[in-house]
């Protein structure tokens, strides 16, 4: 029997290191998951760092790019008050619609349209702004009477750089 009780609490004793065995295995397989977490967590940490300085980096030479496209028009305009100021130069108007006409040209170069509007077309707030209204005819309450400012818009995307400042008619109360 003495043998008997002895089998047992060897039995017990070869389970009780299984099971630390198997819970040792566990523990280490936890640390390893936890570990591959703490990589992942770290990587996507580091990548939306870089993505951010990327991005960063990619307004900065946009800016840069829009700069010396401004930078070169007043240099026109420098250029042309100087041969203004000289008898006998250049005709004003002459001088003033070409650095326009450059001007327009570089808005075109990055994909900047004006907002094209009309007198008698209808209020549309999603590109236009109504800074004020006029007593009108009937036919045109609600409609642009006078248009004080243009409104440009970026093509790529459609967005509104600035809004169309308008004059609505109103129907005049008696």
């Amino acid at each position: 029997m003495q043998d008997n009780h002895n089998s047992k609490q060897g039995e017990e004793v070869v389970s009780e290191l299984e099971a630390t065995s198997e819970l040792d295995k566990l523990m280490a397989q936890l640390a390893e998951e936890k570990d591959a977490k703490l990589r992942a967590l770290a990587d996507l940490d580091n990548y939306r760092k870089r993505v951010e300085k990327e991005r960063a980096e990619l307004i900065t030479s946009a800016n840069m790019s829009i700069l010396r496209a401004i930078i070169d028009v007043i240099d026109d305009f420098e250029r042309m008050v100087e041969d203004l100021e000289q008898p006998g130069k250049e005709d004003p108007i002459d001088a003033f619609a070409g650095v326009l006409g450059k001007t327009k040209g570089i808005l075109k170069d990055y994909s900047v349209s004006v907002v094209e509007t009309n007198i008698g077309d209808k209020l549309d707030p999603s590109f236009m702004e109504a800074i004020g209204t006029v007593a009108s005819e009937a036919d045109m309450a609600g409609k642009i009477v006078h248009i004080a400012q243009k409104g440009y818009k970026y093509d790529k995307n459609g967005m509104v750089i600035r809004p169309v400042r308008v004059i609505v008619g109103i129907v005049a109360k008696n």
